[in-house]
């Protein structure tokens, strides 16, 4: 069995707040196994380190997977993902509440069908360029999300960008992710910087393994029926 992993939309806000709620949402099409993955991204003034207490997604409530913000000696960004398990509706409130106010955020949503519930692995880098290795199962899903004070340009490393804008003229929130067909045990997923300098990247990546494979319960009452006539005296 494979996962796999579709962009749905994103959204953003400039207000100075503590809690996002973006009402009505594109979550896209429901089914009985959709997860959906949010990417956020915020910055803040200097102060108290800043994490997601908070969040939910078409009024179901979200396990952050991972989360990173930069030291708050300065100006901070943050970077988180989270998800939930989402069966009904194509569109939904997506609320987060942060433990300090932030000066705007950015989310990106995605929708993932044939994939475990909850994050296999997950990591965070505040490297200049951040990157990490992470396990991905085969058929399995990785995510990645950047918060960065710039406009300088980046690629990315082992994922494919799905998302990438300016909120407020000094947050740059981007997105990417990848599905694979083989297993990695440590695959190398990033961004690099390719101009000028930045300040206070952070990058959060996380995986997803495929569901586990169930036998229809008829097939297997069959196969129960057939192994007893096979050993009836």
């Amino acid at each position: 069995m494979t996962a796999s992993r579709s962009f749905i939309t994103s959204v953003s806000s400039t207000s100075g707040l503590t809690t996002y709620t973006f009402s009505g949402v594109s979550l896209g099409a429901p089914s009985s196994d959709r997860q959906i993955i949010i990417c956020a991204e915020s910055r803040k003034t200097a102060g108290a380190l800043c994490e997601i207490v908070a969040c939910s997604i078409g009024g179901v409530a979200a396990t952050v997977v991972a989360q990173q913000a930069s030291a708050p000696t300065g100006t901070a960004n943050y970077a988180g993902i989270a998800s939930a398990i989402v069966p009904a509706g194509e569109t939904g409130d997506v609320s987060i509440t942060f433990s300090v106010a932030q000066l705007r955020c950015g989310l990106q949503v995605y929708s993932l069908a044939g994939a475990s519930v909850g994050a296999h692995r997950s990591a965070a880098s505040l490297a200049d360029n951040p990157s990490v290795a992470l396990e991905v199962p085969a058929g399995g899903i990785a995510t990645g999300c950047l918060s960065v004070a710039s406009s300088q340009a980046f690629d990315w490393v082992g994922l494919s960008q799905d998302h990438s804008a300016i909120v407020g003229g000094s947050l740059r929130t981007a997105s990417a992710s990848a599905e694979l067909a083989t297993a990695e045990a440590a695959k190398t997923m990033g961004v690099i910087r390719t101009s000028g300098t930045w300040s206070t990247p952070v990058g959060v990546f996380a995986s997803w393994g495929p569901a586990a494979a169930t036998e229809p319960s008829l097939a297997r009452k069959r196969r129960l029926v057939a192994a007893r006539r096979k050993y009836r005296v």
